[in-house]
C-alpha cells in the first residue's frame, strides 16, 4: 500500500527542517519502501504493508529527523486510497474558484479529533470556512481578505487543540497523479 506522510510546518532545507535527501533517507531507514519527497513542503510518499506499519514508519522517521536535523514538528500519514475521495469531495462545488484563494485539505495528528461545532464553521476573521471534518481529515476554503489569506491550519488548531497540517487540494491532486497506481 502507498502512503503519504505530511509533516507540519516544514519547508525542506530551512533551519530545523530536513533537506530532501534527509527526508527520503529517514523514511527509507524507518522502513518505508520507495520513499520519495514530494515538493518542498515536508510531504513524503512511501509504501508499507498496512496502515499500522505506515504509522510505525512515520514515528521512526520523525525520531530520526529529530536526531539528524532537530525537527520538532509532528506529522501524520494517510493512504493514497484515502486521499482520492477527499480531493473529489462535493463540499467544494458551491464555491466559485475565482472567488476562493485556496481549497484546503487538513490532516489531524490525532484522528480522534471532534469537529469544533456545527459545520460549516467560519473563523472570526471570515477568511476560513471549515466545511467537513471526519476521521481526522478536514476540508476547508479560505479567502484572501487583506494582506494575507486565511489559515485553515491555525483555525483548526485553535478550535480543536490538536496539531494539524494543511495542503492545498491542488497539491494533493498532483501527488495522486504522480504516485497513485
Amino acid at each position: 500500500m502507498k502512503f503519504a506522510a505530511f509533516l507540519r510546518n516544514v519547508n525542506l532545507g530551512r533551519p530545523g527542517a530536513p533537506t530532501k535527501t534527509q527526508l527520503e533517507q529517514a523514511f527509507a531507514e524507518a522502513g518505508g519502501l520507495d520513499a520519495q519527497s514530494f515538493q518542498v513542503n515536508g510531504t513524503a510518499v512511501f509504501s508499507a504493508r498496512s496502515p499500522a506499519g505506515a504509522e510505525r514508519v512515520l514515528r521512526k522517521a520523525l525520531k530520526l529527523l529529530r536526531e539528524e536535523c532537530g525537527l520538532v514538528e509532528p506529522g501524520c500519514v494517510r493512504s493514497l486510497d484515502e486521499l482520492a475521495p477527499l480531493v473529489g469531495s462535493r463540499v467544494f462545488k458551491p464555491f466559485d474558484p475565482d472567488d476562493v484563494y485556496e481549497y484546503g485539505l487538513s490532516f489531524a495528528c490525532d484522528r480522534d479529533v471532534a469537529a469544533p461545532g456545527k459545520l460549516p464553521l467560519d473563523n472570526p476573521q471570515g477568511n476560513v470556512r471549515l466545511l467537513a471534518l471526519k476521521d481526522g481529515n478536514a476540508l476547508s476554503v479560505c479567502w484572501k481578505r487583506g494582506a494575507s489569506p486565511g489559515s485553515p491550519n491555525l483555525f483548526l488548531e485553535r478550535t480543536t487543540g490538536v496539531a494539524w497540517t494543511t495542503r492545498a487540494i491542488g497539491t494533493v491532486r498532483r501527488l495522486l497523479a504522480k504516485h497513485a497506481a
